[in-house]
C-alpha cells in the first residue's frame, strides 16, 4: 500500500498500538492525498480534490485489500460522510463587514467602562 500510493509518511511498528494508523502525503492517479487514517471500525480519507476522486481512491484501496485476501467485516450498513471547506483570503479586514452590531459590541465593552459611563448607558 505504501508503494502503490507513494505515501511519504506511514505508521511505524510502534504506531500499531494506537487507535488509528495514519498514512500521509500520498498519490492516487494525478491527485495528492493529504491523509488516510485507518481505524478498527472505519477509514477516513482527506484530500484537496473533488469527492469523486476520493471515492475512486477508496474503491481502489478496498479492491487492493480484498485482492490481498482480506474482506471487510460489515456489521452495519456502510456509511459515508462528506465534508467540504472553502478557504478565502481577503486583502482587507473582513471583520468590519461581518462584525457584530454596535449594540452587541457596546454590551461586551460595558464591564470595562467607568462607573459613571455604565450608569448613563443603562438609563
Amino acid at each position: 500500500m505504501i508503494q502503490r500510493y507513494s505515501f511519504l509518511k506511514f505508521p511505524s511498528a510502534d504506531d500499531f498500538q494506537k487507535e488509528s494508523q495514519v498514512f500521509a502525503v500520498g498519490k492516487f492517479g494525478d491527485v495528492l492525498s493529504n491523509e488516510l487514517s485507518v481505524y478498527g471500525d472505519g477509514t477516513i480519507v482527506a484530500g484537496r480534490c473533488g469527492t469523486e476522486k476520493l471515492e475512486a481512491f477508496i474503491e481502489d484501496l478496498f479492491g487492493m485489500v480484498q485482492g490481498a485476501g482480506y474482506s471487510p467485516a460489515t456489521v452495519f450498513e456502510p456509511e459515508m460522510y462528506l465534508e467540504s471547506s472553502v478557504i478565502v483570503r481577503a486583502r482587507n479586514d473582513l471583520t468590519i463587514a461581518f462584525g457584530a452590531p454596535p449594540a452587541a459590541t457596546d454590551l461586551i465593552k460595558l464591564p470595562y467602562r467607568s462607573r459613571r459611563e455604565r450608569s448613563i448607558y443603562r438609563s
